[in-house]
Formats: structure tokens, C-alpha cells, sequence
């Protein structure tokens, strides 16, 4: 049998590697993404305490494939576990969204997508 490996590295580029971690990396915890009170996308996550985080990129598409960057976190230096959280202004409606952590060394960590879907009009008329 022919095992390969592939490069957590490559995995985290590719944006397969959510909540894997490199040397140094932060790991993401419990992605999450829901409609706010204001039918406003809101999207929520953890991250372990680290001091080699530098921000965190907030990407949004509509297909899953072509991201594109709508927002931005500073990360904040803690020992402890932080929540962070992004309210998407700009967009109300389905969507994907994922999460860039860069490093102070400019190392990006890509969390896997999560989508916010809401059902259509016929089925929330048959509920």
C-alpha cells in the first residue's frame, strides 16, 4: 500500500485544515456563523491564546470557491482563550465565510468554509 503524507502546510493553503495547527499557529475553535436580530450574517470564533497572531481575515463567498476578504480582527495578545466576532454589514443573505489567521511572521492559516443558508420561501411555507 502507497501511503502519502500530505504538508499540514498545504492543507492549511488549500483551506482543508481547519482547526489544524503549525509551529507556532493558532488553532481556531468552533466556527460558527448565524443570522443576527438585524437578518445581518454574524460570524463567531475562538482562538488558543498566542502571541504569533497577528489578525484575522474575514473572507466571504458565494459559491464556496472565490473568497474574498470583507473584514478584519486585530488578534489581542492574551494568555488565555479569546472570542472574536464579525458582523457582516454589508451582506445579508446565503453565504459562505471562512477565517484567515496571519502570523507576525505573515504565515496565513485558512479555516474550512461554513455556510449560512436559509430555507427557501416554499419550504418555510410548509413548516
Amino acid at each position: 500500500m502507497d501511503i502519502r503524507l500530505i504538508p499540514i502546510s498545504l492543507l492549511l493553503f488549500l483551506g482543508l485544515g481547519a482547526g489544524a495547527q503549525t509551529d507556532g499557529g493558532l488553532t481556531l475553535n468552533g466556527v460558527q456563523l448565524k443570522k443576527n436580530e438585524k437578518g445581518r450574517n454574524e460570524l463567531s470564533w475562538n482562538a488558543a491564546a498566542s502571541e504569533n497572531t497577528d489578525c484575522f481575515l474575514i473572507q466571504r463567498s458565494a459559491d464556496g470557491r472565490q473568497f474574498r476578504t470583507v473584514g478584519k480582527r486585530t488578534a489581542i495578545k492574551a494568555l488565555e482563550d479569546t472570542d472574536y466576532s464579525f458582523v457582516d454589514m454589508s451582506y445579508k443573505g446565503n453565504a459562505f465565510y471562512r477565517i484567515i489567521e496571519v502570523t507576525t511572521e505573515g504565515k496565513a492559516l485558512y479555516s474550512s468554509p461554513v455556510k449560512r443558508e436559509e430555507p427557501s420561501k416554499r419550504n418555510r411555507a410548509k413548516k
